[in-house]
C-alpha cells in the first residue's frame, strides 16, 4: 500500500488496525511519500490517492473527500495583520505548498457563492505538510494546508483561522489499483 504522508500519518494508522484485528494473517506493508508512485513497476497492490486522476487504466474507488484550512500563528497575524478577503493574501508571506498545483492558486468560496482564486506568493515552498505546518507554527507565513494537520494546532490556539467565512478547496480521495483480475484478497 502506498499513500501520501499525511493520510498515511493521520487516517490510515487506525483503518490499518482495525483491518490487520480482522484479517490476523494479512500483512500490511505501507509506503508514505507525496510523490505518486507508479503502482505496476514499484510492485503496489493499492495506492490511496488525493486530488483529480489523470487518465489511467487503473480502477479506482472514491473512498472520502480532503478538506483545506487557511491559517497562521497568532504571532505572525500579529506582526503583519489577518487578511478579511483572499485578494489581500496577495500582499501576505504564505508558506507554499509544491504538491499543489498549481501551488501559488489558493481557491476560496465567499460567503455569496462566488469563486475567488487568490494568487499568493511566499519565499518558503515545502513538499511536506508536516513541514509546512511546523513552519507556520514558528510564524514563517500563512498555510493552506489539509484540515487533518492543523485541527489540533487550531483548538490549542497554536494557530488562528484566515478567512474563516471563506470556503476553502476540497479534494477527492481515492483507491487505486491495477486490475480488477488478480487482485490479493
Amino acid at each position: 500500500l502506498t499513500g501520501p504522508t499525511t493520510v498515511g500519518i493521520k487516517r490510515l494508522p487506525a483503518i490499518i488496525a482495525r483491518f490487520t484485528a480482522a484479517h490476523p494473517d494479512v500483512i500490511v506493508e505501507m509506503s508514505l511519500s507525496d510523490r505518486r508512485v507508479d503502482l505496476v513497476t514499484e510492485g503496489f497492490d493499492l495506492a490511496v490517492r488525493i486530488g483529480e486522476l489523470r487518465a489511467s487504466s487503473m480502477i479506482a474507488r472514491r473512498v472520502g473527500t480532503y478538506e483545506f484550512a487557511c491559517c497562521a500563528s497568532p504571532d505572525y497575524l500579529t506582526r503583519h495583520g489577518t487578511p478579511a478577503d483572499p485578494e489581500q493574501l496577495r500582499d501576505a508571506r504564505c508558506v507554499l505548498n509544491l504538491n499543489l498545483i498549481p501551488r501559488n492558486r489558493w481557491p476560496f468560496i465567499g460567503p455569496g457563492g462566488a469563486s475567488v482564486i487568490a494568487e499568493v506568493e511566499g519565499g518558503l515552498q515545502i513538499d511536506n505538510g508536516e513541514a509546512q505546518l511546523a513552519a507556520a507554527l514558528e510564524g514563517a507565513g500563512i498555510v493552506y494546508l489539509p484540515v487533518d494537520l492543523v485541527t489540533e494546532p487550531l483548538r490549542a490556539g497554536r494557530l488562528v483561522e484566515v478567512l474563516p467565512h471563506w470556503q476553502r478547496m476540497t479534494l477527492p480521495i481515492h483507491l487505486v489499483y491495477p486490475s480488477r483480475r488478480l487482485v490479493p484478497r
